[in-house]
């Protein structure tokens, strides 16, 4: 299940370094937990196949939508060999709004349309930081909107 919070590491043998590391996991987690537990998912990508005479190279994006809200959080992976990046068009946002668009590893990206966020997408690059790259897209404060 995308977006399930799990951890199997001894808290007690953590430096911390590493406890401040976890503590901002779980911080994200609780940012978009409604969004991950109550959400509709919208595969973004094909769905990856991989066989042992064709393994997968690329990306794969999934995107979970809170309707009652507006509020999504896409979750993309690539993969060692993938392309540079990938273009991910949210699907569902409200149209006549305007999103706040935030990386979980690089803070606020920026503030988009709805209609612009489906039709242009967001750009995801590869990243040294992680090969999962979480984009949380919440309408704009004082964007009435839907």
């Amino acid at each position: 299940m995308a977006g399930v919070l799990g951890i199997s590491f001894p808290v007690s043998g953590m430096d911390e370094g590493m406890q401040a590391s976890v503590g901002k996991q779980f911080a994200l987690y609780k940012l978009i937990r409604q969004v991950l537990t109550e959400g509709a998912l919208v595969p973004l990508t094909p769905q990856v196949t991989e066989f042992p005479e064709a393994p997968w190279s690329g990306w794969d994006a999934v995107e979970l939508l809170l309707p009652r809200t507006g509020e999504a959080v896409v979750l993309a992976f690539d993969t060692p060999d993938a392309p540079p990046s990938i273009v991910v068009k949210p699907q569902g946002l409200w149209r006549a709004s305007l999103y706040d668009v935030e990386s979980a590893d690089y803070g606020l990206l920026g503030t988009v349309s709805g209609a612009d966020l489906a039709t242009q997408g967001v750009e995801v690059p590869a990243s040294s930081i992680s090969r999962g790259h979480v984009l949380i897209f919440r309408v704009h404060v004082g964007d009435g909107g839907g």
